[in-house]
C-alpha cells in the first residue's frame, strides 16, 4: 500500500510515494515533484455603480450601438482586464 507524504526542506515543499520495494523487502520513497504554494484569493462582490463605471471606462457607448465584438477586442487590453480584475479581487 503506498502512502503520499509532503516533506519540507528549507522551505520548499516537496511530494513523495512511499511504498513498499518487494524484491529488496523494504520502504522505498519516490520523488512526486514540488509542491507549488497556493495562495489564496479574497473575491469581493462589486457594487452596480463601480460595475458600471467600469463599463462605461471601457466603452460603454459600444454596448448600446451593440457593437459587442468591439467591446470584446477592447476587454482584451491589459489596462481593461486590469480594471475588471480590480473589481473582483482585493489586492
Amino acid at each position: 500500500m503506498a502512502k503520499e507524504f509532503i516533506r519540507e526542506i528549507k522551505g520548499h515543499k516537496y511530494k513523495y510515494l512511499l511504498y513498499w520495494g518487494k524484491a529488496e523487502k523494504k520502504s522505498k520513497q519516490k520523488y512526486l515533484g514540488r509542491v507549488d504554494i497556493e495562495k489564496s484569493v479574497i473575491m469581493k462582490t462589486p457594487t452596480e455603480k463601480e460595475v458600471a463605471e467600469a463599463i462605461t471606462k471601457i466603452g460603454g457607448g459600444l454596448i448600446e450601438r451593440k457593437h459587442l465584438e468591439k467591446w470584446i477586442k477592447r476587454l482584451k487590453i491589459k489596462e481593461n482586464m486590469d480594471i475588471l480584475r480590480n473589481l473582483f479581487v482585493e489586492q
